[in-house]
């Protein structure tokens, strides 16, 4: 055996040995000392724990290894700046140490056309950083190769030097040539520009050069580089998005909403449109009102500074939702719109043909970027980090509140911060609770703690420009900190930069919503610097799209798009998330996977195989062909059997639904229709099968003495939003199907909590969301049911239905209540 293996075996035993006193000296002469006693029991405790973290460190060989699990990041690093300052010493005898099995590996050379090619674009580099030292941004189109790269950098170069002021184009618009003239003129040395369009769709600008061809399609965010650092990223509604943090974190995001931290999340792929008109805000309620059924136009909205959130409707039909803001001074009459990005470029062509002349929109989809903070220490932590420039005592005062239900739901203010990378580290603001805490709040429900000059910088394209005007590098920043060390200003040492006259001060807006986060809007090229401070807090942790997902179903809440389905982005959000389904389970071994076709789930006489539908979706169309095929079938009932053909076939080629066997047939009939239907054109998707709510299309009276179903008349199935509980024992999933209870066991089922099962003719909806809920301890879920029999239990005042997940057979008792669109 090798020294080596010895010392790890050593190791191994020593780290398992617990020490204790074989001897007890306490008990002497059938008598016991106490005092004795306890250092005994004292010693033997000691020594347990000792022997508890003897084995826990035993596995760490290496100091990076044992860091905190909110400090690991997915790629380790063995930068010695990564770890904590305790730590430190440890790794550099780790790194130095000749024991240590860090192996110097042999620089790899570039050989032939890959070292060309990586010349050629180190020189694209540096020609792309002289034009932007020059303060002319160089915007190159996408899809051309290195070489042709390097001619348009360098005739960019030259007509720069040859041509200083170049003659700028002539615009006809005012707004357009002033953004334009900023644009191909910067301010800064960091190439920060405010990327704004003028009643058009704004076309993205790639920050950094190499960059740029990876952003084709999907566009990275401002903090990109960091989450994908940190956690799965997902490609969605044209952008790259935080999808989830690396390490598990379910237990640890429901701890952090409720009890001790905060959680952030960069939500910039929320585009901003901005309304704009001359003189007067009336063009622009008359516009909003129509958009929102006049709910935004109310005289809260329109004077307090407060935000509106709420649905948005087009000829009646409901078709996303929206944040909206009005700015109301006497030279700006804006009304400012925040959309998700699946629906954005809808809505944004739908405001240019509704809109009138005299009204200017303007696209700030890449020109504002914003995050969202929540839990007990969101304002602490904002208040860390943004530091007021004139020393605001009511933020300093409101971000002492540790309670986010003092702060009103959709109010808002805005201020000026000073750069956050200031700041060597976020420090809290150390303020005393005053008794004037009821008078601030007031105040803020009024909008009277409200900065209009800042909300005018930030939501016009001259206060960004402005913001942007002589931004500090970060080289620039740290030859300032070198200054105040070279003259041994020990006093100064580690504290927070002074602000030179010349620096830019950064506008923010700060609103509560009504889910309780804080949302913060600030200039595009702001955010990383915020965001990079906002994580060196303590008790702030990131978060991604699932994180937000879990928070709303603890809360009660549906998430958009994913639990609604009557809107065009919602359904086809489940039929993109159906197909990662599929693909998964392709991938298995077909002796590990699922039959879903030979399942006997209701296992009753005249009950077709199969799992009902599509199992990979909730699959409303299904439910939508079988209501409507139930309701022809029940007016048919009554006929005389005598009036049917005997075939079971029309001469038109429909079928007959003489039997409740029919409907399942005539479902499955309609289902391969589709089918044929998508597959002549694979960019084509169903319409969308149902509607929230509504009176359901349906007319007896058209039903001759041959009931069929044609395909093309089915009308859209009404439905409503519910959150359902268990009851008991059991999960609920996502897809899983919801039940009618029949009228036959409902005391049976209430009583004993039958699991027997159930006709697929009782199906009423599906569950779009659903898993545990540590806010309640129990499986809790979001989802839709049929209108129609949601008004008749909630008529007889019933609120149960069964649950099925998919791929089961086990029928579930769950509690439902209706969600408020």
């Amino acid at each position: 055996m090798s020294s080596k293996t010895e010392h790890k075996r050593r190791k191994l035993y020593k780290s398992r040995i617990i020490r204790t006193e074989l001897q007890d000296p306490s008990f002497k002469d059938e008598r016991l000392n106490v005092e004795e006693f306890l250092k005994s029991r004292e010693f033997e405790v000691n020594q347990l724990q000792m022997a508890q973290l003897k084995s826990k460190k035993n596995s760490s060989t290496r100091c990076f290894q044992s860091l905190p699990r909110s400090m690991r990041r997915r790629t380790a690093s063995h930068n010695i700046k990564r770890v904590p300052r305790r730590l430190r010493p440890r790794m550099i005898r780790e790194m130095t140490s000749n024991n240590g099995s860090i192996l110097s590996k042999k620089p790899k050379h570039s050989r032939g056309r890959e070292l060309y090619k990586l010349k050629r674009l180190h020189r694209l580099l540096k020609l792309a950083t002289v034009a932007k030292s020059k303060g002319k941004p160089l915007d190159l189109p996408t899809g051309i190769d290195l070489k042709e790269k390097l001619r348009i950098v360098r005739s960019h170069i030259a007509e720069l030097q040859n041509a200083k002021d170049a003659e700028v184009q002539t615009y006809d618009n005012t707004h357009l040539k002033f953004i334009k003239l900023h644009q191909q003129s910067l301010n800064n040395k960091l190439g920060s520009m405010d990327n704004t369009a003028v009643n058009e769709l704004a076309v993205f600008k790639p920050h950094a050069l190499k960059y740029s061809n990876r952003q084709k399609k999907f566009k990275w965010l401002p903090t990109h580089v960091w989450h994908a650092k940190r956690a799965h990223m997902v490609k969605r509604w044209g952008f790259n998005i935080a999808l989830q943090p690396s390490q598990k974190c379910y237990r640890a995001t429901h701890r952090n909403y409720l009890h001790s931290h905060c959680i952030a999340w960069d939500t910039s792929y929320i585009g901003t449109i901005i309304l704009h008109h001359s003189t007067s805000l009336t063009p622009l309620i008359h516009l909003v009102g129509q958009l929102t059924k006049k709910e935004a136009v109310k005289p809260k909205f329109l004077k307090n500074h407060k935000i509106w959130e709420g649905i948005i409707y087009h000829d009646n039909n409901s078709i996303g939702q929206s944040q909206i803001i009005w700015q109301d001074l006497p030279n700006v009459k804006q009304c400012i719109l925040r959309v998700h990005p699946s629906l954005y470029e809808s809505f944004f062509k739908l405001l240019l043909k509704l809109s009138p002349k005299d009204v200017t929109i303007f696209d700030c989809r890449y020109s504002l970027a914003s995050f969202q903070v929540t839990g007990p220490a969101a304002l602490t932590a904002l208040g860390a980090v943004m530091k007021t420039a004139d020393n605001n005592e009511n933020w300093k005062q409101l971000c002492s509140f540790r309670d986010n239900s003092m702060v009103p739901t959709g109010s808002s203010i805005s201020f000026y911060i000073n750069d956050p990378r200031y700041l060597n580290k976020p420090h809290k603001y150390h303020h005393n609770i005053r008794e004037d805490e009821l008078d601030l709040i007031i105040a803020i429900k009024e909008g009277k703690v409200f900065d209009s000059g800042s909300f005018d910088d930030l939501f016009t394209y001259q206060g960004r420009i402005k913001s942007y005007k002589n931004q500090p590098s970060l080289k620039d920043l740290d030859l300032r900190r070198n200054i105040i060390v070279n003259n041994d200003n020990v006093d100064n040492l580690g504290k927070t930069l002074p602000r030179n006259p010349d620096d830019p001060l950064v506008p923010i807006h700060l609103s509560k919503l009504e889910n309780g986060y804080y949302q913060v809007i600030v200039p595009w090229y702001w955010n990383l610097p915020v965001w990079y401070k906002l994580m060196r807090f303590p008790e702030v942790r990131y978060g991604g799209l699932r994180q937000m997902h879990q928070l709303n179903l603890e809360t009660n809440r549906p998430t958009y798009p994913f639990d609604y389905p009557f809107w065009y982005h919602g359904f086809l959000s489940s039929f993109i998330q159906g197909q990662e389904f599929q693909k998964k389970w392709e991938l298995r071994p077909k002796g590990k996977r699922l039959n879903y076709s030979k399942l006997k789930i209701h296992n009753l006489p005249g009950e077709l195989l199969g799992e009902l539908g599509d199992p990979f979706v909730s699959d409303w169309r299904y439910l939508q062909v079988l209501q409507y095929a139930l309701k022809v079938h029940k007016e048919c009932v009554h006929l005389d059997p005598s009036s049917f053909d005997v075939s079971n076939w029309t001469t038109l080629g429909h079928r007959c639904l003489k039997q409740l066997q029919d409907v399942y047939e005539c479902v499955r009939d309609v289902q391969r229709q589709d089918s044929e239907f998508e597959n002549a054109d694979e960019e084509k998707i169903l319409p969308i099968p149902v509607m929230y709510k509504g009176e359901y299309q349906f007319d007896p009276t058209k039903i001759d003495k041959v009931s069929v179903v044609i395909r093309d008349e089915i009308p859209k199935l009404p439905v409503t939003l519910i959150s359902v509980e268990i009851e008991g024992t059991g999960h609920i999933a996502t897809n899983a199907r919801l039940y009618q209870v029949p009228s036959h066991d409902w005391q049976s089922w209430l009583e004993n909590n039958d699991k027997k099962p159930v006709r697929a003719k009782y199906l009423v909806g599906f569950i779009t969301t659903g898993t545990i809920n540590l806010a309640t301890g129990k499986h809790t879920g979001i989802g839709c049911m049929s209108h129609e029999v949601n008004q008749l239990l909630n008529k007889e005042k019933h609120h149960h239905l069964l649950l099925r997940n998919v791929g089961e057979v086990t029928f579930r008792l769950v509690k439902f209540q209706d969600i408020p669109l």
